[in-house]
């Protein structure tokens, strides 16, 4: 799996740059952790974790874009939306299933890889904005 790059990934608010870094760091957690065949109850509450906190992020992120008027926002609640929508997907079938090697590979394909390509085509879209609007300012 990668390794975090700040400098790569950076949408230049230091807060969401630093809720990125953990979302990363509790995926990468979650996939390390069913590989060694980690308790059901360790990965649940991890889920759970994720879940919150990536809703605080997400919303966060969304005012920030709306702030800034950047122009990939609708793309952004479109693709968070689905996001949380897999984010419990996988939830649940953890809960019913257990944890899995099949599962640990969807969740790094699906929402781990995710999360790295959402932040390079939609988030840095922010920076962008910001700058922009800066240059406006001066």
């Amino acid at each position: 799996m990668k390794k975090w790059n700040k400098d790569y990934y950076t949408v230049s608010v230091p807060e969401l740059d630093d809720q990125h870094e953990q979302l990363f760091v509790k995926l990468t957690s979650f996939i390390e952790l069913v590989r060694q065949g980690s308790a059901r109850t360790e990965l649940l509450s991890l889920f759970d974790f994720l879940q919150k906190y990536t809703q605080e992020h997400f919303a966060a992120e969304e005012v920030a874009m709306a702030q800034y008027e950047c122009p990939t926002a609708q793309q952004n609640i479109d693709e968070h939306k689905s996001f949380l929508e897999k984010l419990n997907t996988f939830k649940n079938e953890l809960g019913s299933e257990g944890p899995s090697q099949e599962l640990a590979g969807r969740v790094q394909k699906e929402l781990y890889l995710w999360l790295i390509g959402h932040i390079a085509r939609v988030d840095k879209a922010l920076a962008q904005a910001i700058a922009s609007c800066n240059k406006k300012k001066k």
